[in-house]
């Protein structure tokens, strides 16, 4: 996904036509030196986990709006109690 993000990137740098062949050059030169930083927590890669972390939130496949209220109130409440944990490979999204 994010080589076809630099891809993409590059193909508008090569069609716009307010820039200058050498600042296209520069900017061609700064999408091939992008560093890719993802992060996520280490329970995603795990359904049994995955599944027991959201285990309390009820899902239901006729009610969206209900489900992303449902899911933003877990995730708030989820935020307000790891306050006071320092653990920085915790992720929240």
């Amino acid at each position: 996904m994010i080589r076809d993000l630099q891809s993409s990137f590059k193909e508008i740098i090569d069609e716009i036509t307010w820039m200058d062949d050498a600042s296209k050059a520069v900017a061609i030169l700064k999408v091939n030196n992008m560093v890719t930083l993802l992060g996520y927590p280490d329970f995603v890669a795990n359904r049994t986990l995955l599944d027991q972390f959201y285990e309390n939130v009820r899902i239901c496949k006729w009610d969206n709006y209900g489900n992303s209220r449902r899911i933003r109130a877990f995730k708030q409440a989820y935020q307000i109690s790891q306050v006071a944990n320092r653990d920085r490979t915790l992720y929240v999204t």
